[in-house]
């Protein structure tokens, strides 16, 4: 081969242009402004959901206390402190205090979650003249009733609690469905 035969060859190099890869990247982050929203959403609820969860574990943690301890344990709720607790049989206080002794368990709610508690008894959500409590009985029953938790975009969950056994169920009240 000769010098002038050497010269017509073209040799082909590989790699990308920066023209593909500026095409490349305007592609990512045409996709990523578009997921990332939808990801927020997903967080947002699933943060929400997993405070459904706290609670329902709460509710069968007090049901649990009062199977051990053979005595009536009342879960109830502060809207002023924004927290909900676990309370023993009343007159348990030392030096003849009153009211019922607090076994030392609190949930505190987080400020994007408004809490309404319905007792069962009342059929209607508590409010500033009827308490806010829930009970749990030694045999393993409740009065019943539920923890309605709004977000502040207006999702709805209830944690309810079932009279009969005292166990207590997430449900998606805008959905009507039970979550596991």
């Amino acid at each position: 081969m000769g010098r002038g035969e050497q010269n017509i060859l073209i040799t082909r190099r590989s790699g990308f242009t920066l023209i593909e890869l500026a095409v490349v990247i305007l592609i990512i982050v045409v996709v990523s402004s578009m997921v990332i929203p939808s990801f927020n959403g997903f967080y947002r609820e699933e943060r929400f959901r997993h405070q459904g969860r706290v609670l329902m574990s709460f509710l069968l943690q007090a049901r649990q206390e009062a199977a051990e301890r053979e005595e009536i344990v009342t879960v109830q709720y502060n809207p002023y402190a924004r927290q909900l607790f676990m309370l023993g049989e009343p007159g348990g206080f030392p030096d003849g205090e009153t009211g019922p002794p607090p076994l030392g368990r609190t949930r505190a709610l987080p400020d994007d979650i408004v809490l309404a508690v319905r007792s069962r008894a009342q059929g209607r959500e508590d409010g500033p003249d009827r308490p806010h409590v829930l009970r749990f009985y030694p045999d393993g029953h409740s009065d019943g009733g539920a923890l309605l938790l709004r977000h502040e975009t207006g999702r709805l969950l209830s944690v309810a609690v079932t009279p009969n056994t005292g166990r207590a169920h997430l449900i998606d009240a805008d959905r009507g469905a039970e979550i596991n």
